[in-house]
């Protein structure tokens, strides 16, 4: 349900209507979260934390066809070191590798047991016994039985040795073992390569497949506390040791092999906390931060008496002409300087593809971002706007359709400014978000 908040006045005596459904981006997790994200950006060490918010959705997709969808970031260790050498080692480790859980693994492998095999327990009793066992039923049976006593007991060694040696013969044991090695193995190094391949696509996105600048945009990201180490793979790069292993941990453990202390390629998948999570996989991240730095950029001002914030910043604000009511747009952005009047809609698009388009490709995109972004304005007779996007657009190429495209599109209008900014860096963002904000706070036109 749409509820009317505010009306602001424009300094040529428009009035307009702004309504919302959610005022999100008021929620206090959210402002201290951006707020600390907007302070990342002042520093050169951390401003690279910027280019998360420009990277589509999809590339945190890590494990949709295993129905979760969940959004996680991987981060990989001694990867340019050992980039030449990733393929050949990731297959010989599936073929030969020794895979075990790290301590902490096997503290915990009790507690996996009991969460997510137990319940398939009701499942294997129904499985109808052969005469003569085949590997399938040996397999079933082992994992049945083991669950069963492990859900009745505690996680004791001593105990859990006693029920092995009553319940599950040699030979089931054997075979299982062998089993358990086997699959962990092969689960390991999958995800080993899963987190790989998208490390791979996201270093493409973020920084155009510098891998410098991905590790350490990556690093900054999880020193800000925006992610949390979930699980970690490590395959040691030393042919000879052929050792692979598994760390369950909120901490990236030392890229160092456990058996033979050499370099390991390790791959952790890290989940992306609150409130970025939720922001992200909607699509709302990135304007939370601007609401944040429009917030940062504002002063106090007495207006009417009053102390009053003088910029304002609305998202995904309902707005229309007091005048005309009926012809109502939604704006991803909205803001506003109550000391001079003035206000600029703000269209954000954060495309799934941001960089190699084809030149058709790309201009056929910015044409339809920027006719949408017109008609905004003409149904709210607003007179000026940006269009905030991802997409690689040379300053040339933003000239070049400034001077000829923009014109076509809004010849038949009384708009009079549509600014375009495109992320390639984080400097000259910023550079370009402040001239924007700056014009907005200046008197005359």
């Amino acid at each position: 349900m749409i509820q009317q908040i505010d009306k602001i006045e424009l300094a040529d005596g428009t009035t307009l209507e702004i309504k919302f459904k959610d005022r999100w981006f008021e929620n206090s997790e959210i402002k201290k979260a951006f707020k600390n994200t907007v302070v990342a950006t002042r520093v050169d060490k951390t401003k690279s934390v910027l280019r998360f918010f420009f990277v589509h959705p999809s590339y945190f997709r890590a494990f949709e066809e295993f129905g979760l969808p969940l959004l996680f970031m991987p981060i990989v260790s001694n990867y340019k070191k050992y980039q030449a050498q990733v393929a050949e080692v990731i297959q010989l480790s599936k073929e030969t590798a020794n895979a075990e859980f790290s301590e902490f693994g096997k503290k915990i492998a009790p507690i996996i047991l009991e969460v997510f095999v137990k319940p398939l327990s009701h499942w294997l009793e129904e499985a109808k016994e052969s005469a003569e066992k085949s590997e399938e039923e040996i397999e079933k049976a082992f994992i049945l039985q083991l669950v069963e006593k492990m859900g009745e007991t505690t996680t004791d060694k001593d105990v859990i040795k006693k029920i092995i040696r009553k319940h599950i013969s040699p030979e089931i044991f054997s075979h299982a073992l062998g089993l358990g090695k086997t699959t962990f193995k092969i689960f390991s190094n999958t995800l080993a390569e899963k987190g790989l391949e998208r490390y791979k696509l996201l270093a493409q996105e973020i920084s155009e497949n510098d891998i410098r600048l991905c590790e350490k945009t990556t690093n900054v990201i999880l020193e800000q506390n925006m992610v949390t180490p979930l699980i970690t793979i490590a395959v040691c790069m030393n042919k000879y040791c052929k050792h692979t292993e598994l760390t369950i941990s909120n901490r990236i453990p030392e890229a160092k092999c456990g058996k033979c202390e050499g370099d390991t390629l390790s791959t952790t998948f890290t989940f992306i906390n609150e409130p970025y999570l939720r922001l992200k996989d909607k699509m709302l991240d990135l304007h939370a931060f601007l609401y944040s730095y429009i917030e940062s950029k504002s002063t106090q001002e007495h207006i009417d008496g009053k102390l009053k914030s003088s910029l304002e910043c609305f998202l995904n604000a309902y707005i229309n002409n007091a005048a005309d009511s009926k012809n109502q747009r939604e704006v991803d952005a909205l803001i506003y300087s109550i000391t001079t009047k003035k206000a600029t809609a703000i269209e954000i698009k954060i495309h799934q593809i941001r960089s190699q388009l084809p030149h058709e490709r790309l201009q056929n995109i910015l044409q339809k971002d920027l006719a949408q972004l017109v008609e905004t304005l003409k149904q709210i007779n607003l007179k000026t706007g940006c269009y905030i996007t991802n997409l690689k657009i040379s300053d040339e190429e933003i000239q070049d359709i400034k001077e000829n495209l923009i014109p076509k599109i809004t010849a038949d209008s009384n708009i009079k400014n549509i600014e375009i900014i495109s992320f390639t860096n984080e400097k000259a963002f910023l550079s370009k978000l402040d001239k924007l904000i700056n014009n907005i706070k200046s008197e005359g036109d």
